[in-house]
């Protein structure tokens, strides 16, 4: 099948660099969510993942597995979709853009091909500065205990990180995190606000506090400490996750 071409053949080169130098915020493997419309109008959300940038004139990304055939029947080249992806390099951002699907391949390995954007819109993610920062700890839900790794964080959220094998957790649900510091445990309370697979072996979670948690967080953040361009923990007082965990 012969690849369909970009609806726009007088490509402002400018707005295409910028296009390029955003979509480099997006992480390989992470996740993409597109809703693509058909010419007649009917449309479908999924979720599926990001391979890269080829040549500065393509964007690779997985098919996503759907039942139904729905993947069959709405990628299809010459559709248009939205996408939105999540950076969280720097302060974090949510990246929209609007592209095209030039071609798709289901053998030997499923995968489509898009159309660089002419523009892409950046929102931030959070609305203060956060502290990157590895801290183990466990995330507490559903009566079930997860070791988690707190990737970054501030005085009312953070990122936490667990293995892609662990129990799930959903947008919406409200969760302990669960550290030690020194002998003091400290109890986060928050709620899932955002999920993304950035890498093939770990989730990582977006967990905004409630006010009881941005309280109980405030020890832990008077004991945070900068190492060169590293945020630790004073060695008198390192957080490791409890001893006794399911």
């Amino acid at each position: 099948m012969a690849m369909v071409k970009p609806a726009s053949t007088t490509r402002n080169p400018a707005s295409a660099q910028s296009s390029l130098e955003t979509l480099a915020l997006i992480d390989h493997s992470s996740e993409l969510t597109l809703n693509i419309a058909t010419p007649v109008g009917k449309k479908f959300r999924c979720h599926t993942t990001f391979i890269g940038i080829h040549s500065n004139t393509y964007i690779l990304t997985e098919l996503p597995s759907s039942s139904g055939g729905n993947t069959q029947t709405f990628f299809q080249p010459g559709f248009w979709c939205n996408v939105k992806a999540i950076s969280h390099r720097g302060e974090g951002a949510f990246i929209y853009f609007r592209s095209q699907l030039l071609h798709v391949l289901t053998k030997p390995i499923p995968m489509a091909v898009m159309s660089i954007p002419e523009g892409v819109k950046l929102t931030p993610l959070r609305k203060e500065a956060r502290y990157q920062i590895k801290l183990p700890g466990f995330i507490q839900f559903d009566n079930s205990k997860v070791e988690c790794e707190i990737r970054d964080l501030s005085k009312s959220g953070c990122c936490f990180s667990t293995a892609l094998l662990a129990k799930k957790l959903y947008e919406g649900d409200y969760a302990i995190i669960l550290l030690k510091l020194g002998a003091q445990e400290i109890r986060v309370e928050g709620k899932i606000c955002n999920i993304q697979r950035n890498t093939p072996h770990r989730i990582d979670h977006g967990f905004e506090l409630t006010d009881k948690g941005k309280a109980s967080i405030r020890p832990l953040l008077e004991h945070l400490d900068i190492n060169g361009t590293k945020i630790i923990l004073d060695q008198a007082s390192e957080a490791t996750p409890e001893s006794n965990h399911e």
